[in-house]
C-alpha cells in the first residue's frame, strides 16, 4: 500500500515538473515563425473525382473525370498537369 502511494506521488511530481520545465526551456525559432504563415499563402488545389456510378461489379468498366480546383479563386487549377489514380479493392 505504501509503495502505491509513493508511486502515485512520484508520477504526479514528474508530471508537474515536466509541465513547468517544458514551458521554461522552450525555444523560439524565427525562421519557423516566418515560414509557417507563408506556407498557407501558397496556392492550394483540391481534387474532385466524378464517377459514372456509385456501385461497381467485378470486371465492369469504370468511367471517371478528375478536376483540380483552386479553392481560393473558385476556379479550375490550371497548373496541375498529371494526376495519378490508384484503384484498390478492400
Amino acid at each position: 500500500m505504501f509503495n502505491q502511494i509513493n508511486m502515485k506521488k512520484s508520477l504526479l511530481f514528474l508530471f508537474v515538473f515536466y509541465s513547468i520545465t517544458s514551458n521554461i526551456f522552450s525555444q523560439s525559432n524565427p525562421k519557423i515563425e516566418i515560414a509557417y504563415p507563408e506556407y498557407f499563402n501558397l496556392p492550394r488545389e483540391t481534387l474532385f473525382v466524378h464517377l459514372n456510378k456509385t456501385t461497381f461489379i467485378s470486371g465492369e468498366e469504370i468511367w471517371f473525370k478528375v478536376y483540380s480546383y483552386n479553392c481560393r479563386q473558385k476556379k479550375i487549377f490550371n497548373e496541375t498537369t498529371n494526376i495519378y489514380i490508384g484503384i484498390h479493392n478492400n
